[in-house]
């Protein structure tokens, strides 16, 4: 088969609308797909008119798995995120940067930045709680020594019991 005489065929093939005008989720049409099946249809003798239809059917299908999916995963987050509410409560702020210096001390600070741009792994309550504990650990001791101190310096016995 001649690659023009698929072309032909896919010129009269419309694209399918498979959503996502209103800013929700869509599949990507693929035009890879129909350059696989046009030359089946072309040797079946399925003509245009037919061809649409099918692939009108199958794109509709495609795009009612990627909805459903894409609404699965808004789900998963949702319930990560609703997780952190209830186990951090009010200390959510404190986990998440005491979690985001773990995980930049675990992997490095660009990789962690990538990881962390991933939803499920940066609203993962059991990944910041373990990241948070090293991050913890990390932090600089000023009763240590670890900063200088000057004269509006407090005591350790007022830092650690005393009022805000």
């Amino acid at each position: 088969m001649k690659p023009e005489e698929i072309d032909a065929y896919l010129a009269k093939i419309k694209k399918i609308d498979l959503g996502g005008a209103d800013g929700g989720p869509a599949p990507a049409w693929d035009d890879g797909a129909l350059k696989t099946v046009a030359p089946l249809f072309i040797k079946h003798k399925i003509g245009d008119a037919a061809a649409n239809e099918i692939i009108a059917a199958y794109a509709k299908h495609v795009s009612g798995q990627y909805r459903a999916a894409h609404e699965a995963d808004r789900a998963v987050l949702k319930s990560l995120r609703d997780e952190c509410g209830k186990r951090f409560g009010a200390d959510i702020k404190r986990f998440a940067a005491e979690g985001r210096r773990g995980g930049e001390h675990v992997f490095g600070k660009d990789l962690f930045q990538r990881l962390a741009r991933v939803e499920a792994f940066g609203s993962d309550p059991d990944i910041i709680e373990a990241l948070a504990k090293i991050g913890r650990g990390l932090t600089r001791d000023g009763a240590a020594g670890g900063d200088k101190g000057g004269a509006a310096e407090r005591s350790l016995a007022d830092r650690m019991y005393g009022g805000k």
